[in-house]
């Protein structure tokens, strides 16, 4: 306890303000997991840390260039890096967002196919009994066609979201640069 008490004796108001703001980017990395929403991006925390984090160490009587520029490359080679697999993203989830277009598009043009069928027997047999009749023959003919044409639909690939799985990698290394610039911080002083 008496490392930290006396390491904030040293802080001067700009030390406080700049741990505060590294402090907040921390927080907020913490709550803007990048393995939950695509949305979720590490460029600001970082960005922002970085600044605050140079700052601090303009202050510090000490040479600290070692720091400054091991943290900014690590940080750069994140920022690169998260941005590449977004790159690989985007491109999955454009082909995946096609195969679900096609997958639709066959879907609706065989529902369309399937009940033009059902509308053209019970219209020949005249409708009523035996036009329900004709329908649920069809229904039930049709039950193997729709469990081929689905299983060739799903063997074409997964239409969902892509999400790259190197995310949480990187989340966790945004998540221990920031970290590192903490407690240099009070380690420094």
């Amino acid at each position: 306890m008496d490392i930290i008490t006396s390491q904030f004796q040293k802080f001067t108001f700009l030390s406080y303000l700049t741990l505060i703001v590294v402090v907040l980017c921390y927080l907020v990395s913490l709550g803007s997991n990048l393995k939950e929403d695509r949305s979720n991006s590490p460029l600001w925390t970082l960005v922002i840390s970085n600044i605050a984090f140079n700052y601090f160490l303009s202050t510090v009587p000490i040479y600290t260039d070692t720091y400054t520029k091991a943290l900014f490359l690590l940080s750069t080679f994140c920022i690169v890096w998260y941005f590449w697999i977004k790159v690989n993203e985007n491109q999955e989830n454009e082909d995946r967002g096609f195969l679900q277009s096609g997958k639709d598009t066959i879907t609706k043009g065989y529902g369309n196919a399937k009940q033009a069928v059902k509308n053209k027997a019970s219209k020949t047999v005249g409708g009523g009994f035996l036009g329900d009749l004709a329908e649920s023959a069809i229904d039930i003919g049709s039950k193997k066609t729709d469990s081929k044409l689905f299983g060739f639909l799903d063997f074409l690939g997964d239409s969902g979201e892509y999400f790259h799985p190197s995310r949480g990698t990187i989340n966790r290394f945004r998540n221990l640069l920031i970290l590192a610039m903490i407690i240099i911080m009070f380690y420094i002083t």
